[in-house]
């Protein structure tokens, strides 16, 4: 469904590209307007809910689609890879929503559990270092903190709290299949971000010539 409707976007956005949809105004103004309701999304939590909305999914359909047609307005290379790549990352974010997963496990130490269909133990936590300690079915030990989960069978692993009284802790399981696609945009435009300053330094150069 998700693939479905990216050829649909894509389709509509190569046969619009010639319009005013891709226009230099109403491009900049689209895709200002959806940084600054994602940066209020991320800054107050208040507003978490709106990412739900349907105003929120039209709004991301709606830069999704300028972006393309602004990718197949323009022939030039630099364009290109910075627009093309903050399609991707924003495209592996918005379609990859629907396929994310989120399953909290509440656990005691030397405790068996799975993830995707292969075992692995809690072994302990550390309540100083905020660190759990996990063991695969291949005898591999994991350290899963809250800012670096352990990655194991496609699945990021959080400690997401620790209860000392009953010594359980309660680990978060995220499946994320899309975020490599967001890895590659982010990428992309990494790339872009490196090139700019010898496309302007072989500007200036041409400039003196």
């Amino acid at each position: 469904m998700n693939v479905t409707l990216m050829v649909l976007v894509s389709v509509f956005a190569y046969y619009c590209c010639k319009t005013w949809v891709s226009g230099i105004a109403f491009s900049i103004t689209i895709i200002s307007i959806w940084l600054l309701l994602s940066l209020c999304l991320g800054l107050f939590p208040i507003f978490s809910g709106y990412s739900r909305s349907w105003i929120f999914v039209l709004q991301t359909l709606l830069m999704l689609f300028v972006l393309s047609s602004v990718i197949f307005r323009r022939h030039d290379f630099m364009f290109f890879i910075a627009h093309f790549g903050m399609l991707v990352a924003v495209s592996g974010g918005f379609w990859g929503a629907c396929d994310q997963t989120s399953e909290q496990v509440l656990l005691k130490d030397n405790t068996q559990f799975l993830v995707s269909n292969k075992e692995c133990t809690f072994l302990k936590f550390d309540k100083e270092a905020q660190v759990a300690y996990l063991l695969t079915d291949k005898s591999d030990t994991l350290t899963a903190a809250v800012n670096h989960p352990a990655y194991y069978k496609g699945r990021d692993i959080y400690p997401q709290t620790y209860n000392a009284e009953h010594n359980v802790c309660v680990l978060l399981v995220v499946f994320q299949p899309w975020k490599w696609v967001e890895y590659a945009g982010i990428l992309l435009m990494l790339i872009w971000a490196m090139l700019v300053p010898f496309k302007i330094i072989n500007k200036r150069r041409k400039r003196y010539v």
